[in-house]
């Protein structure tokens, strides 16, 4: 009769060497500490744009109510708004005159102040700050030119 070979496995059957192994497992471990690294910096991007956005809305909204005061051309204002998120922004706001070049063309100094002038021109200017460690800070300024209320005549 024939003879029977009990065959254990060939050259093409052969599984992993444990080097092969520590080798996937390392290039594994290095991608995974990439990807890490890389939603790490993408969320406090997030996070430091939300910050500036609130920023933002709290300066439009202190700018606001810079334009419709009423009052005397010189003012300054400070506060703080503690966020739900546990941030907080401190503000600080200043309206006062305008202090043109006496070579503007458009409006000089001694046309802004003459004291017959039914008009006066305000710089506002608002500024928020946040940040524990690193503080942010964000301004706003604009241009208004108000009535006077007293000409003096």
């Amino acid at each position: 009769m024939g003879e029977v070979k009990l065959v254990t496995g060939s050259a093409h059957e052969r599984g992993f060497t444990l080097l092969e192994v520590v080798v996937a497992l390392s290039i594994l471990v290095i991608c995974m500490t990439v990807i890490m690294r890389i939603l790490a910096g993408s969320s406090r991007v997030a996070a430091v744009s939300s910050d500036y956005y609130t920023a933002l809305q709290i300066a439009e909204s202190k700018m606001a109510e810079l334009r419709v005061r009423q009052g005397d051309s010189v003012y300054v204002a400070t506060g703080s708004i503690e966020m739900a998120s546990g941030s907080d922004f401190a503000w600080a706001v200043e309206a006062r005159p305008h202090r043109s070049k006496a070579d503007n063309p458009i409006l000089s100094a001694d046309i802004a102040d003459h004291p017959l002038a039914d008009y006066q021109l305000l710089q506002l200017e608002v500024s928020v700050f946040w940040g524990g460690f690193r503080k942010r800070e964000f301004q706003l300024s604009s241009l208004q030119l108000w009535e006077k209320a007293d000409r003096g005549l």
